[in-house]
């Protein structure tokens, strides 16, 4: 049996459909509540990685509950994603493992999700394609639901948010079932769903981009829903694909997988498949724009893809870019606020803003910041009369 920890409840669900369409024996562990955070720091150095911290408490729930199930714990094993390169966080192994032993449950073993695709005992292929396809296939259908959520009031909106909904319910259903999960299908539906968009109206309120490793971006019980609170402001916020930062990530530890093809092929599908859906950024292209403020050398964890995707976001129009980090996340603070001001430079009209968010604070920080970015966006967006 497999423990995942994951960063995206959203992602989370699509990932364990998958795994369970083929068969794969995991438990995808999205949770972090208030209770679950405390047990983290309870078990994990309190100026550890805020994302490591979680982690291991997200492994510890998971083998407990197994346990519970009657499962032999020498038979279950914690697959951790793992997407931030020559960072703190190549230390999570070791402190999820410590966190597994304090509770009794010495003899299960933490593994990064790279061994699993290219180790001994890999995934099968089949089910690595399946799975790429199920983190894209969450990506566009969130993509679709912020352009959805965005949308001018009116009689078609709710509608339309209905029809996306039910759409990811068949496409759980399908990834789950055993005859397998035609995306070429979903992609095609996707696309007849999301011309409603055009027609319940352009979205009224300025475009807020969000920059940021994956824990930080995607867990709303980390970053205090970030997008929410945007949406609250009448924000269009706009989000990378994990799909996205996943092959970024993997490609940099040397991982050449069915599943990270699987992620470039897909994603490239669905730009074609779905013009109306802001598309995937291109990986090379990400990594050439994010080497103007954050060289090889001197990257660590996904600082290459953060500065890479604000840039990306800042040469598309969109001019207001919150970098969100964690607590203890050195690429936070060395390629996220870091590399603010260089970016500032370029791009004199940016609106930007750094949040860090942090286990042991009230978010309400955070929230205000994010309400004074917002605010700019909005006199910016009066001023040019649009």
């Amino acid at each position: 049996m497999l423990i995942v920890p994951f960063s995206s409840a959203w992602h989370g669900r699509f990932v364990q459909a998958a795994a369970r369409g083929c068969m794969l024996d995991w438990d995808v562990r999205c949770d972090t509540t208030a209770e679950l955070v405390s047990e983290g720091l309870a078990l994990v150095n309190n100026d550890a990685c805020y994302g490591a911290l979680v982690a291991a408490a997200q492994a510890v729930q998971g083998v407990r509950d197994a346990a519970d199930g009657g499962a032999a714990p020498d038979g279950i094993c914690v697959g951790l994603p793992m997407l931030c390169n020559r960072c703190r966080s190549i230390d999570e192994p070791f402190f999820v493992e410590g966190a597994l032993s304090r509770c009794g449950y010495a003899g299960t073993k933490a593994v990064p999700l790279a061994g699993l695709l290219a180790g001994p005992d890999e995934i099968p292929y089949d089910a690595q394609r399946r799975v790429a396809a199920s983190v894209v296939a969450a990506d566009v259908l969130l993509q679709a639901r912020l352009q959805a959520d965005a949308q001018a009031s009116g009689v078609e909106r709710p509608g339309l948010v209905e029809a996306l909904d039910g759409l990811g319910e068949e496409a759980l259903r399908d990834l789950a079932s055993r005859e397998g999960f035609d995306f070429g299908r979903f992609l095609s539906r996707l696309d007849e769903a999301a011309s409603r968009l055009a027609a319940a109206g352009a979205a009224g309120g300025p475009v807020v981009g969000i920059a940021g490793s994956a824990a930080s971006v995607y867990n709303e019980g980390m970053n205090g829903d970030m997008a929410a609170v945007l949406r609250y402001e009448g924000c269009v916020v706009r989000l990378p694909y994990l799909a996205s930062m996943t092959s970024f990530a993997l490609r940099l530890q040397g991982v050449d997988a069915p599943f990270v093809e699987g992620l470039d092929v897909w994603c490239r599908a669905a730009g074609e498949a779905c013009p109306r859906i802001p598309p995937a950024p291109d990986v090379d292209a990400i990594r050439e724009k994010g080497r103007r403020y954050v060289p090889d050398q001197a990257s660590r964890g996904l600082g290459c893809y953060i500065a890479g995707w604000a840039t990306a976001l800042l040469d598309e129009g969109v001019e207001n870019v919150v970098v969100s980090g964690l607590f203890g996340c050195l690429t936070g603070h060395v390629s996220g606020a870091g590399i603010l001001g260089a970016i500032r430079r370029d791009y004199p009209d940016a609106n930007m803003a750094a949040v860090e968010f942090d286990s042991g604070t009230s978010v309400l920080n955070q929230v205000n910041r994010l309400k004074l970015l917002a605010s700019v966006a909005w006199q910016k967006k009066k001023g040019a009369g649009t």
